[in-house]
This record gives C-alpha cells, structure tokens and sequence, in this order.
C-alpha cells in the first residue's frame, strides 16, 4: 500500500492537534506528521525549505479560525512561496458556513473542506485526495 510521507496539521487547539497526532500514528497510510499550532511557523518552516522543496509535505490540514494569521491568510501567504502552491490543502474547521466552503473553491490547491473532527473515515477520504 502506498504511504504519504509528511503531513502537516496546522491548528490553534491543542486538542485537536493531539488527537490528530494519535490518528495519524494508528493509520498505516501516513508515515510522519508535523504539528504547528499556528500557519506563521509552517510558513516559516516551508519558506526555509524552499531551495530543497523535498522536505515539504505532501499535504497541508488547515484550521481557518485561528488568531493572529487565519486559515485565508495562510493560503494567500502559501502562494507566495516559490512552488508551495503545488501542495494540496485540506481545509479541516469547525465552519459550516456556505461562504467559507465557497472561498474555499477558489483556492487551486485547496482539495477538500472537511468539517471538524478527524476521523478515521476522513483520514481515508484525505489520503484519497492527496494521491489521486
């Protein structure tokens, strides 16, 4: 079976990142994951990877409502990254709102809009996206 090697969990609820931590590691599809608990530090992370992009990861989970940098802003910054645009997103929120899933539309790398909590099933359903 095929494996992706990295993923980052990017969230301001450290609840949310432990349980995530703990359904990754149970799942046999995903090797590593690498938890930020806010999108500044990932895109630091990815901007000081960027002459050796290798070490980015195959797929990006993201909060929207987070303080200091939210989710859009994240993604926008994402862009400005020489190459970053290329890596899948999934959008994981506690926001059910229609006006957040459409913007989340018009976002290129932006695979999925998964609502809040992670879940085994989801789990599947973003392994689906990232190697389709």
């Amino acid at each position: 079976m095929k494996q992706i090697d990295l993923i980052y969990l990017i969230d301001d609820d450290s609840i949310v990142l432990f349980l995530g931590t703990k359904l990754f590691a149970r799942h046999e599809s995903f090797k590593c994951l690498q938890t930020f608990e806010n999108g500044q530090s990932a895109l630091d992370t990815l901007a000081a990877q960027a002459e050796d992009p290798s070490g980015w990861p195959d797929a990006i989970l993201l909060d929207l409502n987070m303080p200091g940098m939210d989710g859009w802003k994240f993604l926008e910054e994402l862009s400005r990254i020489p190459g970053a645009a290329h890596i899948p997103v999934i959008i994981q929120t506690s926001s059910v709102d229609p006006r957040d899933i459409g913007k989340s539309k018009t976002f290129v790398n932006v695979k999925d809009y998964i609502p809040k909590p992670l879940t085994v099933a989801k789990l599947d359903r973003i392994f689906a996206h990232i190697t389709a």
